[in-house]
Formats: structure tokens, sequence, C-alpha cells
């Protein structure tokens, strides 16, 4: 295991049983099909998480919900989610993180397609506790995925490269959705697309498997 600060290291331990980090440059990390299979199903889901979180209050008058109502379970989509990140942290401890992955986006999928269905305050209600049980802890997950299969001395220069194009869709996913509301009259058809993009975004994940080893990242 890891020693206190200054500590040698324990050669009866460290020479038998730790394997030692892998280390990934950001050009290198950038070479692997993982990666960009990574940043793929981010954006995907990402699409849905800017959009749905911009326009919910908006969607939910529309379907007869109170706006003081509407508010409140914007806030319960928001405090879910808070709470949910503890959870799945502790079964990422015990289930692969791909494969937790895979399970929160199909189970966002089946979010939107309760908020597709919605028709009154109690299916209001499941759908802000559900998705934002889901939706909202996929970034911390993918998070630790690159940590798992890049290492950590070059964490913060890969995953801000991730960052760049989660925020960059998540900027530009409402403009989007505006203006197809615009055109169609209804947030039905941009909602019915997310349903696909979720299990295309899960595709994406279960394909990331972790890239094999690399030499020694150079130093940048």
């Amino acid at each position: 295991g890891l020693q206190p600060d200054g500590a040698p290291a324990s050669t009866a331990t460290t020479t038998a049983t730790a394997a030692p980090e892998a280390s990934w440059s950001p050009r290198q990390a950038m070479g692997t099909a993982a990666f960009w299979l990574i940043i793929g199903s981010f954006m995907l889901a990402a699409l849905s998480i800017g959009t749905i979180g911009f326009h919910l209050v908006a969607y939910l008058t529309d379907t007869g919900i109170e706006p003081a109502l509407a508010a409140n379970l914007l806030s319960v989509y928001a405090l879910s989610g808070g709470a949910a990140i503890v959870l799945w942290g502790f079964l990422a401890g015990r289930v692969q993180v791909r494969y937790l992955s895979v399970g929160i986006l199909a189970l966002s999928a089946v979010a939107v397609v309760l908020l597709l269905n919605i028709s009154g305050l109690a299916s209001a209600l499941a759908f802000a506790l559900l998705y934002g049980f889901t939706a909202r802890s996929q970034s911390t997950l993918v998070q630790m995925l690159l940590a798992s299969y890049y290492g950590r001395r070059f964490f913060g220069a890969i995953s801000g490269i991730t960052m760049a194009f989660q925020l960059g869709v998540m900027g530009v996913s409402p403009w989007v959705a505006a203006l197809v509301f615009d055109v169609t009259g209804s947030y039905q058809a941009i909602f019915t697309l997310f349903v696909g993009l979720y299990g295309l975004s899960a595709v994406c994940m279960l394909l990331a498997c972790r890239p094999q080893s690399p030499m020694a990242a150079p130093a940048i």
C-alpha cells in the first residue's frame, strides 16, 4: 500500500505484490481508442444533461405543473445527484467503473423516457429522483475511470482535455434545444433523441476497454 510521506517503501510488500501504476502522458492517452470512446460517451451524455437541466422547469410547466413546484423539482434533481455520488463512489470500489457507468447511462435513458411521459406531480418526482440519481454522477465516474486507465501523474492534463469537450457541448446544447422547440413547438423530438443518444453513449463506454500499459511516459 501507500507509505507515509518520507517513509521508504517496504521491500517485503512492494516487490512481491505491488504493480507499478500506469503513467500516460496526454499525448499517449490521446493515442488510444479508449480515450476517444470515453470522450464520445461523455459528450453524448452531456448533450442531455445540459439541455434538460436548463429547460426542465419550462418543460414541466408545459405539462401542467405549477411553476413553483417545477422549480422545487429542479432542486430535487440537483440534491439527489449530490447524494447519489456517495453511493456510486462506494460501489466503484466493488464494481468495475466502466460497467457501473454503462448501468448509469442505461438508467439515465429510462429516466428520459419517464420525462417524456410525465402525467402529473408523482411521475415528475420519479423522474427528478432517478435522473438526478444517475445522470449527475456520470462526470465523477468518468474522472475515476480516467485515473484508473491513465494514472495520476498527468491526470490534471488528461482530465482537462475531456472536460473541454464536455463543457463545450453543455454550453451549446441548451441553445440547440431551444431552436428545436421554436421550430416544432415541443420538447418531444429533442428528448426522444436523447434516449437514443444515451443508448449510444452506453455502447461507447462499454467498448472503452482498459488500454495496454505504455512505456514510462516522458515529461512534458
